[in-house]
């Protein structure tokens, strides 16, 4: 059950790290500073896409010490399936990944934090089940593929597919390229 409830766990805990990432330099004009640097906007973005990574990653670490002590107390001891664990992980850092690509975009597009905790949440929701639901009710198996929950859910089971990983790769390559294109098109 852990793995179904930590995506909505990160649901809330990226878009609430990311939010100040963009917004909050613009409102204190301190993004002037920062973009008059000899930095590219591209590395800016980059960087705070890693910082809010991070973040993520470093939450979801302190949970192998109950990996550890479900291993030690199974029975017989070890008794857990090791790659199933490893995709679950795998998929959940794909997911903050994903989030905190989502997260920086919202940031650059709205001055108010909230605003953009708000636009982040509603895009990962319907990148999480809208395009979900939009693929059963019109029968489409291109708007199924869309949906992250389908990939996660996929590499949970272990199987790590090429198409799951490259699906959330482009996913964040798509976000990181147009927050670069907004604080590009705003300053």
């Amino acid at each position: 059950p852990f793995f179904q409830v930590t995506p909505w766990i990160l649901l809330f805990l990226i878009p609430a790290v990311t939010m100040k990432m963009i917004s909050n330099e613009t409102m204190e004009k301190t993004s002037i500073i920062l973009l008059t640097k000899p930095i590219k906007k591209w590395e800016i973005i980059f960087s705070k896409f890693l910082a809010s990574c991070t973040i993520g990653i470093l939450s979801i670490i302190p949970t192998v010490i109950f990996v550890y002590s479900i291993y030690q107390l199974s029975e017989p001891k070890g008794n857990i399936d090791i790659g199933e664990l490893i995709g679950s992980y795998i998929g959940l850092i794909m997911i903050i990944g994903c989030y905190s690509a989502i997260g920086i975009y919202g940031s650059s597009i709205s001055k108010n934090t909230m605003i953009s905790f708000i636009v982040t949440l509603i895009i990962i929701l319907l990148l999480l089940f809208g395009v979900d639901l939009l693929g059963d009710l019109y029968n489409n198996s291109l708007l199924k593929y869309l949906s992250i929950i389908s990939h996660y859910e996929s590499i949970s089971r272990g199987v790590l597919d090429s198409r799951d990983i490259a699906y959330f790769i482009s996913l964040i390559i798509f976000f990181l390229s147009i927050s670069t294109i907004t604080i590009h098109k705003n300053r």
